[in-house]
């Protein structure tokens, strides 16, 4: 039968169908009716038509209603409304004696720097530093000393704030990895730091001007900063007392419930920032207004965050009890490459995968990460350099980094090290049976295959970094645009049995019309993947190389470069430990878009449940 012809006798169920699949209420006789008519379609289809545009579309075809049948999901809108009805309530309700041991920190500390300011007039100035203080004493001379907040680029300054307050947050939230130790002085810090600041108006006789211009944001802006302090403790405190479980999985539940602290709390970070570049500035304001917009505020703070959890929690409505929760370790994992998966089960599997890459292969990942940096560190050294100080190093490490038309030879380096990164992944992935798609056979890989996975591998590698040699916003813009594409691109190579022409075909033609699945999953873990940047920050200013100099006798330019180097090293480390994860992203939405093109595992399913036979 030619292949209009039987487009012509079948397109009207098809299109019935599809009408019955757009309905809320619909027939579910008629829809299993037409559902298994519609399968035999497919798999007469896919013997004639095997490269048609009609199989593909009764690919997909099938593959929603076959979803629809087989499980009860809840639409997008019901996961939101349930989340901060039901979720995020339950993990502030479990989590209230961090949440106030946070908030006690917080007063207390800030008690300390208002004391400490009273008592040291020089205080003020090591906490805020000298040049902050001299543009506000400047400020109130001149009549305005709330002059900071009246920035003309109100815009570029509400997103500057959000960039840092998220950043201040989540690595107070970060910092709870470190036995929740981490976490107490990041608090300890930023309590200090707003006493000082708090006390610097009011030894001034600034404070009712003071303080209804700062807490007009710094009233949700701060409670979030406490909040993301209690959620490190509790990811802290499943390190600190795993009880029953070992430390990784006591980690893997507290963090779960820290994560979601997080989550809840952004919006509201997001929020102050928006009003502290849009609305604190208008210091002219009749006080009774700032201070009901401030009050406002409070009760929003206090009734979503405090007292609804409460109620809830005592009433007996919010589900599980943090210490109850079904361990992620003990549930048998099976990847399931064959079937189409959401973006949230992307997510979640792929944080498995590469946990389970990270215990294997850390000492790899640290390796290729001191390659990369002790090369970039030779090929950086040149007299240019040296004008350079170091906290412009610490500020812009990763610009310098990634290839540039200045230093072809680091375009080099960089290119075999995310190859070499890209290939250690993909011998993970395939010789691991968790993570073998049923279609797929089984072949020892020779020496010569590897090679080939590598080399394939540097093509890619350096096809993507070429915008970055323009050298200004355009390129970086258009790196970011194509690096999803790519790394879904690299995903296929490495990982499938495909050869590069068969994957690079695969992957091309969904190159379209997966384009919005491969940003969702990108950008969701790329969000994720900012914490290891947060987290080799962090760790920086524990690294302390003055002892170089108590011990060893080192001149002003070797102390220069071994500082610089350890800087290298963890923006290095950061970069290649995040790329594995996002490459385990990308395979899993490789292999759904090749189970959406080919449908081997949506007829295995349908042979099984009878709807075609085998």
């Amino acid at each position: 039968m030619k292949e209009t012809r039987f487009i012509e006798q079948n397109k009207d169920k098809w299109v019935e169908l599809e009408r019955i699949l757009a309905e809320k209420h619909s027939d579910p006789d008629e829809a299993s009716e037409l559902f298994i008519q519609v399968s035999d379609d497919l798999s007469y289809a896919r013997t004639y038509y095997k490269n048609r545009v009609v199989r593909v579309y009764l690919n997909q075809l099938t593959q929603k209603i076959f979803g629809t049948l087989q499980k009860n999901t809840v639409n997008h809108r019901q996961r939101f409304v349930h989340f901060w009805r039901t979720d995020l309530p339950a993990v502030m309700y479990h989590s209230r004696k961090e949440l106030l041991f946070s908030l006690l920190l917080f007063v207390f500390c800030m008690l300390i720097g208002v004391l400490s300011s009273h008592y040291d007039n020089e205080f003020a100035r090591s906490i805020l530093g000298s040049s902050y203080v001299s543009m506000t004493n400047d400020n109130i001379q001149s009549g305005d000393p709330m002059a900071v907040y009246k920035d003309k680029d109100a815009l570029g300054m509400f997103l500057y704030i959000v960039q840092n307050n998220l950043i201040v947050a989540y690595r107070t939230f970060l910092m709870g990895l470190f036995f929740a130790i981490g976490t107490v002085g990041s608090m300890m810090g930023n309590g200090i730091m707003v006493g000082v600041f708090q006390y610097f108006f009011i030894s001034r006789g600034l404070f009712i001007d003071s303080a209804l211009t700062i807490w007009m944001h710094g009233t949700m802006e701060i409670a979030a900063i406490i909040i993301a302090g209690g959620a490190g403790l509790v990811m802290g405190k499943g390190l600190v007392f795993p009880g029953t479980f070992t430390r990784l999985q006591s980690l893997r539940i507290s963090a779960r419930s820290g994560i979601k602290i997080m989550a809840g709390i952004t919006p509201v970070i997001i929020l102050a920032a928006l009003i502290e570049g849009f609305i604190t500035r208008y210091t002219e304001l009749d006080n009774f207004i700032r201070l009901g917009f401030i009050l406002l505020q409070a009760t929003f703070v206090l009734l979503y965050f405090v007292i609804y959890p409460l109620r809830k929690g005592r009433k007996g409505l919010l589900p599980f009890r943090m210490d109850e929760q079904k361990l992620p370790a003990t549930e048998v994992f099976q990847a399931q490459l064959d079937s189409v998966k959401t973006s949230s089960a992307v997510f979640g599997d792929s944080f498995r995968v590469y946990l389970q890459l990270l215990s294997k292969h850390w000492l790899w990942f640290v390796g290729i990460s001191g390659f990369f940096s002790i090369s970039m560190l030779f090929i950086l050294n040149d007299d240019s350099l040296f004008s350079l100080s170091y906290s412009d190093w610490f500020n812009e490490k990763l610009r310098y980094l990634l290839p540039s038309s200045s230093a072809p030879l680091g375009w080099v380096v960089y290119v075999v090290s995310a190859a070499a990164m890209a290939t250690l992944f993909g011998n993970f992935w395939r010789n691991n049976p968790d993570l073998k798609a049923p279609a797929e056979e089984r072949e020892p890989h020779s020496l010569t295959f590897v090679v080939l996975k590598f080399a394939s591998s540097c093509l890619i590698v350096f096809a993507h970094s070429t915008p970055l040699l323009i050298d200004n916003e355009f390129g970086i813009l258009l790196y970011l645009i194509i690096l999803p594409f790519m790394l879904v691109w690299l995903a296929g190579i490495q990982c499938s049995e495909l050869g590069f022409a068969d994957a690079s075909s695969l992957v091309l033609k969904n190159a379209f019309s997966g384009l919005s699945r491969h940003y969702s999953i990108f950008m969701s873990l790329g969000i994720i993947g900012i914490f290891f940047f947060l987290l080799s920050d962090s760790i920086l200013p524990l690294i302390d190389t003055s002892v170089l100099n108590w011990n060893f006798r080192v001149d002003e330019m070797s102390y220069y470069w071994i500082k610089l180097g350890i800087v290298i090293f963890m923006t290095s480390a950061a970069l290649f430990f995040l790329l594995p994860l996002l490459l385990t992203g990308m395979a899993f939405s490789f292999y759904s878009y090749r189970e959406i093109s080919e449908a081997h595992g949506l007829m295995e399913r349908l042979q099984k449940h009878g709807f075609v036979k085998e």
